[in-house]
């Protein structure tokens, strides 16, 4: 005999609301999972025996210092240094992780990025006037004697015109009538 299915089944049924997951729940389940497995302490071929994985004297330091040795690969510059190269990466690194730190300091006091672009651009433009200013004031000092040469030479030509001027209109003076051209003091006359 068959049974009919549908009749033991409820026509309606509860389902389970699931509720959405925090960032640092998913975060737990993805990533502090799989470094749960890893245990503090690996085994160095090197120096043949137990490392630390993470921290003071790790297994990268003894990896490093034992790559004394580089080989060049067809794409790689001959030229060019690869342990500066090296140098150069890890400080990106450490400025990257500083950047970081800044990132999550200023988000915990409500400050945001765009803020702090807008003062490093503000400070860019105060940097630029600055370096200009210095820029012209050195040219200034460089040509200051030059300038001083100048205003010297435009200051005789002043005088030089001005005692022409004086010249020119002390020659008027023959023109006038004899009396004014007398001085005041020989002007009185003697009283009798």
């Amino acid at each position: 005999m068959k049974t009919n299915y549908w009749l033991i089944y409820p026509l309606f049924c509860y389902y389970i609301i699931l509720k959405k997951k925090t960032k640092w729940q998913l975060f737990a389940e993805n990533k502090l999972r799989m470094k749960k497995n890893k245990s503090g302490l690996i085994y160095d071929k090197v120096s043949k025996g137990w490392v630390r994985r993470f921290q003071k004297k790790q297994i990268k330091l003894n990896e490093q210092k034992n790559n004394f040795v580089h080989e060049y690969k067809n794409k790689e510059d001959i030229y060019e240094d690869p342990f500066e190269k090296e140098q150069e990466e890890k400080d990106i690194k450490k400025m990257k992780q500083k950047m970081r730190e800044l990132k999550n300091k200023f988000d915990q006091k409500g400050i945001s990025t765009e803020d702090i672009k807008y003062i490093q651009r503000q400070k860019r433009k105060r940097e630029n006037l600055i370096d200009n200013l210095k820029m012209i004031k050195a040219k200034v000092e460089q040509n200051l004697p030059l300038i001083f040469s100048k205003i010297n030479k435009l200051q005789k030509e002043k005088e030089d015109e001005e005692d022409i001027i004086y010249s020119v209109t002390n020659d008027n003076i023959f023109n006038m009538p004899r009396y004014s051209r007398i001085p005041k003091e020989k002007k009185k006359k003697n009283k009798v």
